[in-house]
């Protein structure tokens, strides 16, 4: 199974950011034991580095983050169809347009967020990270 990890779940694990966090772990271990091949959109990963160094209020830490984070989730290339294709979406947030442009043309299966409603026309269906979990027990 492929999912495509949203912005919120990564950065729920890399803060451990409660009460999130042991959702987007169980979630993350699944990617680490290869149980569900894990992406996330190469264009969120400056979001998710600008949080994470806030966070720690050190850039360079965020750096050895994401690093660890490449060695388990893949990135997915957003390309200009991508973006084209977000514009004529019926999404109302551009970016999470783009977000779902991309996970479809990766045929990813899920796009595992916090916030489900902001794919609701989404061509790829959202889950919880708890929902995903629950797929595997």
């Amino acid at each position: 199974m492929k999912v495509l990890l949203d912005t919120n779940v990564l950065i729920d694990w890399l803060t451990r950011r409660s009460p999130f966090y042991h959702d987007s772990r169980a979630a993350m271990r699944l990617a680490v034991s290869g149980r569900v091949d894990a992406i996330a959109s190469a264009s969120v990963i400056k979001d998710v580095h600008y949080v994470i160094s806030r966070h720690y209020r050190d850039a360079g830490d965020a750096l050895v983050l994401i690093a660890e984070l490449l060695k388990i989730v893949r990135l997915a290339d957003t390309t200009a169809q991508d973006v084209f294709n977000a514009l004529q979406s019926r999404n109302a947030d551009f970016e999470d347009a783009v977000v779902s442009e991309t996970a479809a043309r990766e045929s990813a299966d899920f796009i595992v967020t916090r916030n489900k409603p902001d794919f609701s026309d989404s061509p790829v269906p959202a889950l919880l990270p708890s929902e995903l979990i629950e797929k595997f027990r």
